[in-house]
């Protein structure tokens, strides 16, 4: 084994012991939520005086003043509630959390208030979730079968959309579609939230969706030597297409309106991004992501994510750094890294211009503002070891799925 990959591979393991640890960062984040100046916390870059681009701190030595729950503190603040009042009273507090004090805030995170109820009590064991829009899905077992929910947040409606025997092993939503991989079978379904119909796709694993469009790994041309090939389906249109079928193997499809981004593995100990666009039939390599021993590409999709025409990823020659990369433009930027010493991004996720990704911590990052802001693992002290999904993000909205609770806050921007 190389050096480098087994340094790679022990800085991985640490740091999925930390998420579930949830040691040292709880306490900081956690600590500014509440109002209180966060502990410094070790690793962490104090306030930066670079005038571009403008990197507001995770932590600061010394914090200024929160966002107000009122926009006089901070001029042009925008807040919005996270909460509606029930029976004329405000059921939850409206001051986000002080970090960052400029560009971005992130209101506090609290029992989700949806028409009328005071909160959304989930499925118990809800696991798999995905967020799109204010469409929330996950599954839970019950009497021994895994059952498939949706949940709607605006509303608060839940309700079962399928089962999934033996298990599941993907789940993503995108409007009014759910796609799933059904375990053990493989096999590729599709759910309508409008129609209330489910749909058998095709054999296949790692699913994803955007608008109508779904894409899957497909095994169907092994015998013609290609281990892996990615497939499409038109929900709308009722219609399959090939998307890539070229030698090797194709993984870990994540689609964008038109852009699929996929990774494709060259021998044992190279993965390959590359991008696809389904109606041009253009496609080229990004560059190569992470890799450990032994390759894993479950890991590996954990280092990119695509939204609209824009690719998050971590090249595997600048493991401490986040890449922007434009489709259209064929451009590429590094984010600055708010993280002191030995960095390492991962399990990123990308909607419209918001980045949220783990260095130790969970960061979010403004593509539009060029401002990192903080991210809590979890919304209050109550909850400090209770779990640790990774926030869901989606049109500016964060939700915790934690235990049998749901708890949502909107990302602030200052105009």
């Amino acid at each position: 084994m190389k050096i480098r990959q087994f340094v790679q591979l022990l800085y991985t393991i640490l740091s999925l012991l930390v998420m579930m640890a949830l040691a040292g960062c709880s306490s900081t984040l956690i600590g500014a939520m509440q109002g209180t100046p966060p502990i410094p916390q070790q690793g962490v870059s104090p306030l930066s005086s670079t005038p571009q681009p403008d990197l507001s701190p995770l932590v600061n030595l010394n914090p200024p003043p929160q966002c107000p729950p009122t926009a006089t503190a901070q001029p042009g603040a925008k807040i919005v509630p996270t909460c509606p009042p029930v029976d004329g009273q405000a059921p939850c507090a409206k001051i986000p959390t002080p970090l960052p004090y400029k560009g971005v805030c992130i209101g506090a995170p609290l029992p989700a208030i949806l028409a009328g109820t005071k909160s959304i009590r989930l499925p118990v064991g809800l696991f798999g979730t995905a967020l799109s829009g204010n469409s929330l899905v996950g599954a839970a077992k019950e009497s021994g079968q895994i059952k498939l929910y949706a949940v709607d947040l605006n509303n608060g409606q839940i309700r079962q959309i399928g089962t999934s025997d033996p298990g599941i092993a993907e789940m993503q939503v995108a409007g009014q579609y759910v796609v799933w991989n059904q375990g053990g079978t493989n096999n590729v379904f599709a759910y309508d939230l409008q129609k209330g119909q489910e749909i058998r796709i095709a054999r296949g694993a790692y699913p994803g969706v955007s608008g109508s469009i779904v894409v899957w790994v497909d095994w169907r041309d092994v015998d013609q030597g290609d281990p892996a090939n990615i497939y499409g389906y038109d929900l709308a249109l009722g219609k399959e297409f090939s998307v890539v079928t070229r030698p090797g193997k194709q993984v870990s499809p994540k689609i964008a309106d038109q852009w699929v981004a996929y990774l494709e593995i060259a021998g044992n100990e190279d993965y390959r991004l590359r991008a696809h666009h389904i109606q041009t039939g253009e496609d080229f390599e990004v560059g190569a992501v992470p890799v450990f021993v032994p390759p894993s590409d479950l890991v590996a999709a954990g280092y990119f994510a695509i939204s609209d025409n824009r690719l998050a990823w971590v090249p595997a020659q600048d493991l401490g750094a986040v890449h922007i990369y434009d489709l259209t433009t064929r451009k590429e930027r590094v984010l600055p890294n708010p993280v002191l010493g030995f960095s390492h991004p991962m399990l990123l996720a990308l909607d419209s211009d918001i980045l949220v990704y783990w260095d130790e911590q969970w960061i979010g990052y403004d593509l539009s503002r060029d401002v990192a802001f903080s991210i809590p693992q979890f919304p209050s002290d109550e909850w400090r070891g209770e779990g640790n999904t990774p926030p869901l993000l989606s049109e500016s909205r964060v939700v915790w799925v934690l235990g049998s609770d749901l708890f949502t806050a909107q990302i602030v921007r200052n105009q």
